[in-house]
């Protein structure tokens, strides 16, 4: 198994352009008043053609509230994953979330570079609608990098599934497991969802006496919630996966000597999040 080192984006620069974008407005709709008042009292004769001036304006605040509206629709999207910092971790997001963020930063990007073909650099407002545009297409780029990380689940698979001792104690402490997770085509992949697994007594070969994928009584079950933030990419063989990996399962006290020394199966149910089950298992010495 080939781990791939998690990058993990976070925003940091989303509430900083709305509240520039809102004290902008704010700024646009003074100097829009200033500059009648001018126009009509001290500067009749200007050169610079008012009604250009004002529709220069008019069009630069409209450009603004649009961005603006569509930044808030992100923020709704987000604050549910806002840690103590007010940022998110954009693998936090599900697939639907993140293809409507994409959608809105697309919007906000298509904006601001139509906007910014009709102005030059001596315009004002040029250096914060190119700082804008820069920062919306960085998002976008995380959010395609992302987003080609979340496919949809095909099947999963069991990689290791042995007994192991990680506590101080004498004997086994329960069972280190490590689940495979692929989607078609086969690319990495993370998900959502909760996985059970439970642990069966396996039946014996009776001319041979070894296991065999015959189950005998549930000796033991494990439930856990798994987020996208918790999978690991890389390679599972010859095949890219997502996979969680060293998950401790730990015995409980009652169980016995007999059972922690004989053969069991390891069944895995993960359920992702619409409600989709997949299941592998796997023989334990």
């Amino acid at each position: 198994m080939t781990k791939k080192k998690d990058n993990k984006p976070f925003y940091k620069k989303a509430w900083f352009i709305v509240i520039s974008i809102i004290i902008i407005l704010a700024v646009i709709g003074g100097l829009s008043g200033e500059h009648k008042t001018k126009e009509s009292n001290d500067y009749p004769n200007t050169e610079t053609n008012p009604t250009t001036q004002n529709n220069q304006i008019s069009e630069y605040q409209s450009v603004l509230e649009a961005c603006k509206t569509l930044m808030e629709q992100k923020a709704e999207i987000t604050s549910k994953y806002l840690g103590k910092d007010r940022n998110y971790d954009l693998y936090d997001l599900n697939l639907n979330e993140l293809n409507k963020i994409k959608e809105l930063e697309t919007s906000i990007k298509n904006k601001l570079s139509v906007y910014k073909k009709t102005i030059t650099e001596k315009d004002e407002e040029y250096e914060f609608i190119s700082e804008s545009l820069q920062s919306s297409e960085e998002s976008l780029t995380k959010i395609n990098e992302v987003s080609e990380t979340i496919r949809p689940l095909q099947y999963i698979g069991i990689g290791t599934a042995k007994k192991e001792r990680w506590t101080a104690d004498v004997g086994i402490s329960g069972i280190l497991l490590n689940v495979h997770f692929f989607s078609l085509p086969e690319e990495h992949i993370r998900a959502k969802g909760k996985m059970t697994v439970s642990l069966y007594l396996a039946g014996v070969d009776g001319w041979t006496g070894t296991p065999v994928n015959v189950r005998g009584d549930l000796q033991e079950e494990w439930v856990k919630s798994y987020d996208i933030s918790d999978f690991s990419m890389g390679t599972c063989g010859d095949k890219k996966c997502g996979f969680l990996e060293d998950i401790r399962l730990e015995y409980s006290k009652e169980h016995t000597v007999k059972k922690l020394n004989s053969a069991g199966i390891i069944e895995v149910k993960f359920v992702d999040e619409s409600g989709k089950e997949f299941f592998a298992e796997k023989i334990v010495n």
